[in-house]
């Protein structure tokens, strides 16, 4: 997660809510404007409270993106991601097994990552085909 954050989480870090914090905290909640008006609602933990909270290691950092009436777009979800993390580390997004499910606001999202792990990810190409290559392939 990016330490400090940029100064365009700043701008919309929400300081009247139960979830109030400091400019310069690594937590505390975000609105956003995307595209001019959707209002993104956002809660962001570096993870830096983990232990004392109670939890195993390792910690975890976590932004929950939220709309009034309907869930984040994949675009809204990846604009949120590029204010909080750097493009070259991943995040998360889980599907929670059935008995593990919470469910205490119908219209957030989740990103997740592990403090200090490298997080597994599948090769490239199982994902998208690279199109370069298969324009070779091609001719």
């Amino acid at each position: 997660m990016r330490n400090p954050f940029p100064p365009a989480v700043e701008a919309g870090r929400v300081v009247l809510t139960r979830y109030r914090s400091k400019y310069g905290d690594p937590f505390g909640a975000f609105a956003f404007l995307h595209n001019g008006s959707n209002l993104l609602r956002v809660i962001a933990s570096n993870g830096e409270d983990w232990i004392d909270a109670g939890f195993d290691g390792p910690a975890w950092e976590h932004v929950s993106v939220s709309l009034a009436h309907r869930c984040p777009t994949w675009e809204e979800m990846a604009y949120v991601a590029d204010l909080f993390w750097d493009p070259s580390e991943t995040v998360i997004q889980y599907r929670p097994a059935a008995d593990q499910y919470r469910n205490c606001h119908p219209f957030c999202l989740h990103w997740w990552r592990p403090v200090g792990v490298v997080v597994p990810t599948p090769p490239a190409e199982t994902v998208a085909p690279d199109p370069v290559a298969r324009e070779g392939r091609q001719s």
